[in-house]
């Protein structure tokens, strides 16, 4: 809910949430799968190699068709170290680390920790400010947070999440013989479904889509069944249902049906809502929410204590933002410029770099001649496309690799097209270049040579 368009770490080429050609971008980090931060992440999506959590890459590989090859799946609660320069992992060149944290707020979402010559910054995407928050994070040296501030300016508050459930299983109670059906978007509140399946020992119905995210979100089997149509129950007995809001005006059955919507979403930014609101004669809305209400937020901020904070959604309302400024340290400056060899890199002209691998081979099957980059079969293991999933060092922020020269690590340049194909005979490998630019007219004269 924070915002579509992302971030980009100012003097870097660190990209979060944003998914637009952005000049200078060449490492892209999602913090989860909700549409309002996948705004253009396609599948014709090729600007660099993606970072998220392995749920958020099964979900946006499978619904958005995102190219897999494009996609590193990294684990919370683990550091990172990435090259960040057209040096690549070599001897003297310039890294980052970022580390993953939890955001609890859905499955699969999690915070950046960036640590760099840009100091540390924390992109807190969307969370719900938590104690297991306050442990992990309290001890680091922020500069700059910035921060989902979706309810900043509401004066709402909102009771817990396992207070919310409680509430739902208490209106199951009072309930007994009514089918039960909850309202939500495709990904989140997982855990409600998950704990009413379990309380009441059955399945939620859902749709085949709904059935895919859900294994996407590494939920128990035993908790969801696919139908054909789980809104029509000819049957008598008790059913479960989870479904959009909007289909729950379409749900039919002997039974009588309890409808429950888990969000604290409301049009009224002051109206009280600490307890279930009934809608309608057979709907509730539970207030249970995946953000921060405005006092959670001024805790989170007050035991970061951050140098700078950046608001991810744009609020007018500047009164509330010096609020929470008030809670920050004084900057102690100790950031330094942007490295030459980084800054060379992020302005490498033309479309955002695909690691070359040292062969050159036609796609085959293509009417328009195209060129992509493979590696040699002796090199070590890699997917489709030559990406290593491994993004340790020597692996490049673009994910692609190469051997030359008995293992030697080849820097990032290419400005081509680069799909999977056949590589040619091994025995064609190239000298390695000595620069971006040696590569580039190595490439010309290959292709010149190939007409």
């Amino acid at each position: 809910m924070a915002s579509a368009s992302g971030v980009v770490l100012e003097g870097t080429p660190i990209c979060v949430d944003r998914w637009k050609r952005t000049e200078g971008g060449r490492i892209y980090f999602l913090t989860h799968a909700h549409t309002d931060h996948t705004v253009g992440l396609t599948s014709r999506w090729c600007n660099g190699m993606l970072y998220c959590t392995e749920i958020t890459a099964s979900l946006i590989i499978r619904r958005l068709g995102v190219d897999p090859s494009r996609v590193v799946a990294l684990e919370v609660g683990s550091a990172y170290s990435i090259p960040i320069d057209d040096r690549l992992g070599e001897n003297g060149g310039v890294t980052f680390t970022v580390t993953l944290f939890d955001a609890n707020h859905c499955p699969g979402a999690v915070m950046y920790l960036f640590h760099g010559f840009f100091g540390t910054i924390l992109c807190t995407g969307d969370f719900r400010y938590s104690p297991t928050l306050h442990d992990t994070l309290a001890d680091h040296h922020v500069d700059r947070v910035y921060l989902d501030n979706t309810f900043l300016d509401e004066t709402r508050e909102f009771p817990s999440r396992e207070t919310a459930l409680k509430q739902v299983l208490n209106l199951m109670v009072k309930h007994p013989r009514h089918s039960i059906a909850i309202g939500l978007s495709n990904i989140g509140k997982e855990g409600v479904l998950a704990a009413v399946a379990k309380e009441l020992e059955l399945p939620f119905h859902v749709t085949a889509e709904r059935a895919a995210s859900l294994r996407d979100c590494q939920m128990p089997a035993a908790m969801f069944e696919a139908k054909p149509n789980p809104l029509q129950h000819s049957g008598g007995g008790r059913h479960l249902v989870a479904c959009s809001r909007a289909e729950l005006a379409l749900l039919t059955g002997a039974t009588p049906w309890l409808k429950i919507v888990p969000s604290a979403w409301c049009k009224s930014k002051k109206a009280a809502l600490s307890a279930p609101r009934r809608l309608d004669d057979s709907t509730y809305q539970v207030p249970c929410s995946d953000h921060c209400s405005n006092s959670e937020l001024v805790a989170f901020v007050r035991m970061l204590r951050p140098a700078a904070i950046t608001p991810i959604v744009r609020s007018a309302n500047t009164a509330v933002h010096r609020l929470l400024e008030h809670h920050c340290r004084k900057s102690d400056g100790h950031t330094q410029p942007t490295p030459p060899s980084v800054a060379r890199w992020m302005r490498t002209g033309g479309r955002p770099l695909a690691d070359p691998a040292i062969t050159l081979g036609a796609s085959a099957g293509k009417s328009k001649r195209s060129w992509s980059f493979d590696s040699p079969p002796e090199t070590p293991k890699r997917n489709r496309t030559g990406a290593v999933a491994n993004v340790k060092a020597p692996t490049s922020p673009d994910g692609i690799t190469l051997a030359v020269d008995g293992g030697h690590v080849a820097p990032t340049v290419s400005a081509w097209i680069c799909e999977p194909s056949e590589p040619i005979d091994a025995a064609t490998i190239l000298p390695r270049p000595r620069s971006d630019a040696a590569l580039i007219a190595l490439c010309r004269d290959f292709f010149l040579s190939s007409q």
